[in-house]
């Protein structure tokens, strides 16, 4: 059948067979500059970065500049795991983000995460081609940090799954690698909202 090489429009400088997994769809496997796909998933996947010293210079410089803040306002802070931080093939996270952030926060702070064990859970939230959530996992956010700011707040359900037959969603990794044979059908949660104010750096604004 036609294999992943022959899909490749514009991409085919990066291709490379190095490092296939044995495990998952080897025979399909491509790995591109910037990301990996399991052809059997149809995902276009942001590499994984391994810690070394300036990953963990570069994360403790940050975390030094949160913790000016956390005494002198209310921080919250809300995690979100990606590829670039979890290697598929053996389901581990090469960064340990939270532990480096728990290890070197200082000061009073809130503290969420999003995090993911496995391609398929992975999936579910995130989009195909995308390092974006897909509508359910940003309705996943939605509730962590709702949780997380103000635990008795009554969480806005969705009134239905809108799945758009005609419309395909092509995400950054698809433009990046040229690789636009992966797609899926772009699907939406649909919301009833209350009557509420926008407060917008102190002024009332329009919603939007």
């Amino acid at each position: 059948g036609e294999t992943i090489k022959s899909k490749l429009t514009g991409a085919l400088k990066f291709f490379s067979y190095e490092n296939i997994p044995e495990n998952i769809c080897s025979n399909k496997y491509v790995n591109l500059k910037d990301y990996y796909s399991y052809d059997c998933n149809d995902a276009l996947i942001n590499k994984y970065e391994d810690l070394n010293d300036e990953v963990n210079t570069n994360i403790i410089n940050r975390i030094n500049i949160y913790n000016e803040l956390n005494n002198y306002v209310d921080t919250y802070y809300y995690v979100i795991s990606t590829p670039s931080i979890y290697n598929f093939k053996i389901n581990k996270y090469n960064i340990d983000l939270i532990k480096i952030l728990k290890d070197n926060l200082k000061g009073d702070y809130n503290l969420s995460t999003f995090e993911f064990e496995n391609y398929d859970e992975y999936s579910n939230y995130f989009y195909k081609t995308d390092h974006h959530w897909n509508h359910i996992g940003s309705y996943k956010g939605y509730k962590d940090i709702i949780t997380m700011i103000n635990k008795k707040e009554q969480f806005i359900e969705p009134t239905r799954e809108v799945t758009f037959n005609d419309i395909y969603f092509y995400g950054s990794a698809a433009r990046v690698s040229q690789i636009f044979d992966y797609k899926e059908i772009f699907k939406a949660y649909e919301f009833e909202f209350p009557e509420m104010k926008i407060i917008n750096n102190r002024n009332l604004n329009s919603y939007g």
